[in-house]
């Protein structure tokens, strides 16, 4: 799986939770946690896409128990950025540069619906994929 669709989606699934009036307050202590993207049984697959992020901003992509991407995260208003070191191998592009290299790579997604365990995203270089899901992991 390439990096860029791997990143649009966790951030697709960050910013938007669903269609109805926001339950919970978008703010840092709300976001810190481990999420999957996806529902909450989806936490207990070992091929489910996880999204750690720390009270320090420091954020963890991983696809099942590998990380595949690890920076800092930034959240303004309903806005949240994502800076990221993409671990080499994660890339399946043509161009050996960016296949066998760390690369720095930014998203930046709305949320656009809370609730107390899950939220939603939609990311801006990719609003034709719609809404995505995040579930908190227990």
């Amino acid at each position: 799986m390439s990096k860029k669709p791997f990143i649009f989606t966790f951030l697709l699934a960050v910013i938007t939770a669903g269609t109805s009036a926001m339950d919970a307050k978008v703010s840092p202590d709300y976001l810190q946690g481990e999420w999957v993207l996806g529902e909450k049984q989806d936490c207990k697959s070992v091929n489910a896409k996880y999204l750690m992020m720390r009270k320090n901003g420091t954020l963890e992509m991983r696809e099942g128990g590998l990380a595949k991407m690890v920076g800092f995260w930034e959240l303004d208003n309903d806005n949240l950025t994502l800076h990221m070191l993409v671990s080499p191998g994660t890339s399946t592009g043509e161009n050996p540069f960016y296949r066998d290299s760390y690369r720095y790579q930014y998203v930046t997604a709305k949320v656009v619906e809370t609730k107390s365990d899950a939220f939603g995203v939609i990311i801006a270089t990719n609003v034709d994929a719609g809404i995505q899901t995040l579930s908190r992991c227990p």
